[in-house]
């Protein structure tokens, strides 16, 4: 029977300050795209959709992290109706 070996990757300083810098583009988008579903009264399905993929466009982040970004704020507005959180640099 054959064996698996799990290797840990991590990394380099330079791929480690990209996803930094990622991750804080992501937490502006999603903070933008929060407070937009709020002033539009928008907490879920293809309208609050919409919201984040229009903030994802303005901020040139890739489509892939649309529906990341919409479960994270769809959850936020889903927990917290009414306050408005901000999310971390490194939530």
């Amino acid at each position: 029977m054959a064996t698996v070996d799990e290797v840990e990757l991590l990394p380099d300083p330079e791929q480690h300050k990209l996803l930094g810098a990622t991750l804080e583009r992501v937490n502006r988008v999603s903070n933008a795209a929060r407070a937009a579903a709020l002033a539009a009264n928008t907490f879920e399905g293809a309208p609050l959709r919409e919201l984040v993929k229009a903030e994802v466009a303005r901020a040139k982040l890739p489509d892939p992290f649309v529906r990341p970004i919409l479960d994270r704020v769809e959850a936020s507005l889903r927990r917290r109706a009414g306050k408005q959180p901000k999310f971390s640099t490194f939530q």
